[in-house]
């Protein structure tokens, strides 16, 4: 018997066309698309936002803004020219009013949206802006899903629909590897029983398996804390863990981002195929002890590759979690995709030492 736990992201067709690029990269020549030739669905409707999703028949990254727009919202504000601009400088733009770049010390670069770091990288002050913040984004995510058509930009304004509406969506703006809601709930936690252990037991050799493959066995350390993923089929999930103002997830998604002491993702598995995948979320020590804070542990959704049919039913995945000391193992269950693009795992806080699960 199981039981359920609540607890604790006119234009160019791409950026690079607007003239955008990272540091040191070679500007290729502007090439100028008419407003008719962006071809983006927009909807009137009034209101004071314009809500701006991914089409349904494009690659969805899971990338949603609204906008708030000055006087009525209308055609004529709410599509691509306004709503994506192109500079910081274009006041009605998403550069302007959602996405802040902020400059840091050793040439890091922030970027956020609200309180949320989407993304970092490395660069001057002066080139520390908005739409960088945007391309070298939207480059890591494209790379990661493997996509090369024109519609499958997030620098393409034709990627996106644009809606009026009287009040922004809860939340309103969505990025990949945004944490679930705060309220949404966690994970199943199994109770303890001979096949649980069975199921822990198989993942444990699962991971070690994994790591001496690619010879870093020496770092599995069956008595240490640790968190492992695993699923099975054509979708590509990532593990992501937040604590303080840290956030450890996939160096795919967002470089160096696999290692932030004392925790580093030592098996980070693309789910580019049918069979089975595991991530592995470990100590970068073997006596490290966990700092002190509140945790979460949430499993994003990337690439849903399933055909049709199955793509529209959520998708599996269990966690098992060694928390150490008499808590020891934990084997938890949840589904992700189909339209819940993170799915909250568990929340639990560390201080001096002890651990307890929840907010």
């Amino acid at each position: 018997m199981s039981s359920s736990l609540s607890v604790l992201p006119l234009v160019a067709i791409t950026l690079l066309a607007m003239g955008l690029a990272p540091a040191g990269a070679v500007r290729p020549s502007i090439e100028v698309e008419t407003e008719d030739a962006l071809e983006v669905n927009m909807t009137a409707g009034g209101g004071k936002t314009c809500v701006i999703t991914e089409k349904v028949d494009v690659y969805n990254y899971g990338v949603s803004f609204a906008v708030p727009i000055i006087g009525k919202c209308s055609l004529m504000n709410c599509h691509g020219m306004p709503s994506w601009g192109t500079s910081d400088s274009d006041v009605s733009s998403i550069y302007k009013k959602i996405i802040t770049a902020v400059p840091g010390g050793h040439r890091k670069c922030q970027c956020m949206v609200e309180d949320y770091e989407f993304y970092w990288f490395r660069a001057s002050a002066p080139q520390c802006t908005s739409t960088s913040c945007w391309y070298e984004f939207s480059t890591q995510m494209r790379q990661k899903a493997g996509k090369t058509a024109s519609n499958d930009l997030l620098t393409a304004p034709q990627h996106f629909d644009y809606t009026c509406a009287d009040e922004a969506p809860s939340p309103a703006n969505l990025l990949p590897g945004m944490p679930p809601p705060s309220e949404s709930e966690g994970a199943t936690i199994l109770a303890s029983s001979d096949d649980v252990d069975s199921r822990i037991a198989e993942l444990e050799a699962k991971v070690k398996d994994v790591l001496e493959s690619q010879e870093k066995g020496e770092l599995f350390n069956p008595a240490g804390w640790q968190v492992i993923l695993d699923w099975h089929g054509e979708v590509d999930l990532d593990i992501h863990m937040t604590w303080g103002e840290n956030h450890l997830q996939s160096g795919l998604l967002v470089t160096g981002a696999d290692h932030v002491a004392p925790f580093m993702l030592d098996v980070d598995d693309q789910g580019q195929d049918t069979g089975d995948h595991v991530e592995h979320i470990n100590l970068d020590e073997k006596d490290a002890t966990l700092p002190n804070g509140k945790y979460q542990i949430y499993v994003v959704c990337f690439a849903d590759n399933r055909d049709a049919d199955s793509a529209s039913l959520p998708f599996p995945f269990q966690v098992s979690m060694n928390f150490g000391g008499s808590m020891g193992w934990k084997l938890m269950e949840s589904k992700v995709c189909a339209g819940t693009k993170a799915q909250d795992v568990i929340k639990f806080t560390v201080a001096d030492h002890s651990i307890s699960i929840g907010d």
